[in-house]
């Protein structure tokens, strides 16, 4: 029977290869034993655990992390952000750690927080801890003028603000600010708004139902350039890409348009951008959207794993996305998905 450790390991593991697009993930102690693992397929599980093997721990982390992706490799900006799971990883159920609660003192928060209530429920928390309040606002505007002003260390920020609807506000503070770290604090953790938010340029991301211990630890790895999920939110993330497709009847799935994520993927065949998206290929971002991996896609529609990976691209293609968690949030936006 393996440790309870272990199995956190693992689903952190899927958690961080659901949130950052990794097909998998690799988790060693830093004297290198294997603490945790998850993988897609076998040339991807090698890969990272080579990786792992081979990698230098972040400064301050608990951990080496190995990476791999197939059929698309990192560039070089998103490499830098691929390499922060290693301190979601080292964050995840550690809150308390020793080391962590001694880097709190003097750290200058600006908390975004639109209830009353709970804003001064911060500040408190933040006072107690050593933080200092570098300013506390009820809307993303505000938000704005004192992340110009007052050069916060971290920004804690709500998701529900009367001006910013869900990730809005990361993106507004983004074009304010490129580098001042973020933690989203909400009341909701569904994978893809978590999802949605780190893609956005979140640090990390923690639920207001969290032990205190965590949002503190939140805040101080953010401002050692790491990266935090509550163990809450890495669960949710976990059990996205565990979920199992319903068993859909064959003769369901072989249709007048059965073949045409297939057909719109031939090798060297234009992609149409932007195009009005079929209905198997709407019920593809629908898998795509519960965090289903390509196998489990295929396993669902019924198709090859390569004919899913073509349709993948297409679809990303026409959405004018980046990748495919992406295409999943203008999908959202676009109300192509609820």
């Amino acid at each position: 029977m393996r440790h309870a450790a272990a199995n956190d390991a693992d689903a952190a593991a899927r958690a961080a290869a659901a949130a950052f697009d990794h097909h998998a993930v690799a988790v060693r102690a830093l004297d290198g034993h294997l603490l945790g693992l998850h993988a897609d397929d076998r040339e991807c599980r090698d890969a990272a655990l080579d990786a792992s093997a081979k990698v230098a721990p972040a400064e301050g982390g608990a951990v080496r992390v190995g990476i791999a992706r197939h059929g698309r490799a990192y560039a070089e900006e998103e490499s830098q952000f691929a390499e922060r799971t290693a301190d979601a990883l080292a964050l995840l159920g550690h809150a308390e750690r020793e080391g962590v609660a001694s880097r709190g003192a003097g750290i200058r928060v600006l908390a975004v927080e639109d209830h009353p209530v709970m804003r001064l429920g911060l500040r408190a928390l933040l006072e107690r801890e050593g933080m200092l309040v570098a300013g506390i606002t009820a809307t993303c505007s505000e938000a704005l003028d004192l992340v110009r002003e007052e050069e916060p260390d971290v920004v804690l920020l709500d998701l529900n603000l009367p001006d910013a609807i869900g990730t809005e506000a990361v993106d507004r503070i983004r074009e304010v600010s490129a580098s001042v770290p973020i933690i989203v604090f909400s009341v909701e953790r569904t994978p893809e708004l978590i999802r949605a938010a780190l893609r956005a340029g979140a640090n990390g991301y923690v639920s207001k139902d969290a032990p205190s211990s965590q949002l503190v630890a939140a805040l101080q790895a953010a401002v050692a350039g790491l990266t935090a999920l509550g163990q809450a939110e890495a669960s949710a993330l976990s059990r996205s890409i565990e979920m199992r497709a319903p068993v859909v009847p064959p003769e369901e799935q072989n249709g007048a348009d059965a073949e045409v994520i297939e057909e719109a993927s031939e090798p060297g065949a234009p992609v149409p951008v932007r195009e009005p998206l079929t209905p198997r290929e709407l019920e593809l971002l629908r898998y795509l959207a519960e965090g289903y991996t390509n196998k489990e896609i295929a396993r669902a529609m019924v198709l090859a794993e390569d004919t899913v990976k073509k349709g993948v691209q297409t679809l990303i293609a026409k959405l004018g996305a980046t990748d495919r968690t992406h295409a999943v949030v203008l999908a959202l936006r676009r109300h192509l998905i609820e």
